[in-house]
């Protein structure tokens, strides 16, 4: 428990410090955004997202529609050290 506390102020603090050094900047693009443009072979700007549920977006544009779903899975590195990484993939 503590050792989770101690990475996520770790964290927090190297965020902080990106967050003032880069300045205001875009958000980076949501990874549905980038597959969907590619699958459909449709510019982003004619794409349309619906979100289904926490998991699931649904994506239309170009006459074409295509659903998404977010996997994820638990890493354990070799300092016992647990982080999640998560993918989105056509469904």
């Amino acid at each position: 428990m503590l050792v989770r506390m101690v990475r996520t102020l770790a964290g927090l603090i190297l965020w902080a410090c990106l967050a003032c050094a880069c300045g205001p900047r875009k958000p980076p693009l949501h990874p549905v955004v980038k597959l969907a443009q590619f699958d459909l072979d449709c510019p982003k700007k004619k794409l349309t997202y619906t979100r289904i549920n926490q998991k699931t977006v649904g994506v239309r544009g170009c006459g074409k529609k295509v659903k998404y779903v977010k996997l994820c899975r638990t890493r354990y590195e070799l300092t016992l050290a647990e982080h999640e990484e998560c993918t989105w993939v056509k469904n």
